[in-house]
């Protein structure tokens, strides 16, 4: 059984919305979409962490640590080209939580 979904939109220069659907067993399925002004590097990270976060269950996607995103794209690269990816995970995470929050009547 397929739950709804929610969604989270921000703009800075460019739309980033993440989309957060949770199937049996409290399996998560993320799916983001990018503007056209996201850097090639940001959609290929983005891209990791959908799949690598999808199937997880919501705590896991909390417990990701925030040294994450340095560690599988290396800290240089990603502090040169694109802060967006560390939004993008902890928007991931913020529907995560908020949906959990919900669920504890918070």
């Amino acid at each position: 059984m397929t739950r709804p979904c929610y969604v989270l939109k921000a703009s800075c220069t460019d739309t980033v919305g993440i989309f957060l659907r949770v199937g049996d067993g409290d399996r998560v399925h993320f799916a983001v979409s990018l503007g056209p002004m996201v850097q090639t590097l940001t959609r290929a990270m983005t891209t990791i962490l959908c799949r690598g976060l999808n199937g997880a269950g919501l705590q896991e996607v909390l417990a990701v640590p925030p040294d994450f995103v340095p560690r599988i794209a290396g800290a240089g690269l990603v502090r040169l080209r694109s802060q967006t990816v560390y939004y993008v995970l902890s928007r991931m995470k913020t529907a995560a939580r908020m949906l959990l929050d919900r669920r504890n009547g918070g």
